[in-house]
């Protein structure tokens, strides 16, 4: 009986420990938007753990999204398509982007007078190629 209490005791906190360095997921639809908070970041294309070090160095500012966040790396979609790792401690939750505003239409003045017509300047023969001025 002690040994079933015990194994109980030991059981019960593993699960929540393993529960707690599970991965969440989002699709392209719910990404939470992040930036990159460090002065460089490295991006891995394949993990950090690949051959030839980083692919990429982003800067501070540039915008990612999370697509899976992991225990000490994430997987993320940079602004350019590209798919990769980049360190957890290496990026901050962004704000959702601004909607692109709407183009305003050209505004109309009331009591605006109508255009003026174009001046012309005297020219000799109307049937010539070209005006020619006379000065």
């Amino acid at each position: 009986m002690k040994m079933k209490a015990a194994l109980l005791m030991l059981s019960v906190p593993m699960l929540f420990v393993l529960a707690s360095c599970a991965s969440k997921n989002y699709d392209e639809s719910n990404a939470p938007h992040f930036s990159v908070s460090s002065e460089f970041a490295a991006f891995y294309r394949f993990g950090p753990m690949q051959g030839g070090g980083p692919d990429l160095s982003l800067r501070r500012g540039e915008r990612l999204r999370v697509l899976r966040r992991e225990m000490g790396y994430s997987f993320v979609k940079i602004q350019d398509g590209r798919t990769g790792y980049i360190a957890n401690e290496s990026i901050r939750p962004a704000p959702e982007p601004l909607p692109a505003p709407m183009p305003r239409p050209p505004r109309r003045l009331r009591n605006a007078a109508a255009p003026a017509p174009p001046t012309t300047l005297p020219t000799g023969d109307p049937n010539a190629p070209f005006p020619q001025f006379r000065f």
